[in-house]
């Protein structure tokens, strides 16, 4: 019950500190709503777009580095990331150590592939120096193993092993460690800035939003689409 409390508490930690992951979605939206203004002005029969909107050559590619930032956010990060991400699998180490659990790291990522009579001497006997926290009985085929000394066929249980040790990093040290970046966001190995772009987009915003308000009455159903797709990413880029 107590370990349930503590994981609940941490995934509403992540909630409530999570950052949106656009995917190109900014950008795409913006082109988008350019596009359908254009139409509706080409509709009432007026002048185009670039007639009354001075755009910003930047925007576009700010909202993309934009995008690209939250795809690395804490909130974004997954467990099956580590598999394959040299950085953040140093990160996380890093967070097991923190923590005295680097046996579950250490035993998931590589001792696994060790001989049964290895993994049992590092990972399993009371007393182990990497000892893991495993089910009892689990505990109890691996003693027998190592009773009978007939090790080649209890290699069989590296996967049930394994598979103990991801689902509590996956369900409990991950989620602390996501915690933790999100209190703690230079420990992200791909933290970057956000504050110096977001200021950029936000003035082009508020520049674009300036010059619509100036558009031709008879615009109207152009300047409704620019200036809520303009507010729309306005809201979500201050959420970064």
């Amino acid at each position: 019950m107590k370990r349930l409390a503590v994981l609940c508490l941490s995934l509403a930690l992540i909630v409530s500190l999570s950052t949106p992951c656009l995917a190109g979605s900014l950008r795409a939206d913006w082109q988008k709503a350019k596009k359908s203004a254009e139409s509706a002005l080409k509709k009432a029969k007026l002048k185009k777009l670039s007639s009354y909107v001075k755009f910003d050559k930047d925007l576009g590619p700010n909202l993309e580095k934009l995008e690209k930032m939250t795809d690395k956010s804490p909130s974004n990060l997954k467990f099956a990331m580590v598999n394959k991400d040299k950085k953040l699998r140093k990160a996380f180490y890093g967070f097991c150590k923190s923590e005295h659990s680097e046996e579950n790291f250490l035993y998931y990522y590589k001792g696994y592939k060790g001989k049964p009579e290895k993994v049992y001497e590092e990972y399993i006997k009371d007393g182990a120096k990497q000892q893991l926290n495993i089910d009892g009985k689990l505990r109890s085929q691996w003693d027998a193993c190592a009773k009978s000394k007939s090790w080649k066929p209890c290699k069989a249980l590296d996967k049930p092993t394994r598979g103990e040790i991801g689902r509590l990093m996956e369900t409990d040290t991950w989620h602390r460690f996501i915690v933790h970046l999100n209190k703690n966001p230079k420990d992200n190995p791909y933290y970057q800035d956000p504050g110096p772009l977001k200021e950029k987009v936000l003035a082009a915003i508020n520049n674009y939003e300036a010059q619509v308000k100036k558009m031709d009455a008879k615009a109207d159903d152009a300047k409704k689409v620019l200036a809520k797709e303009l507010k729309d990413i306005e809201s979500t880029v201050k959420k970064i």
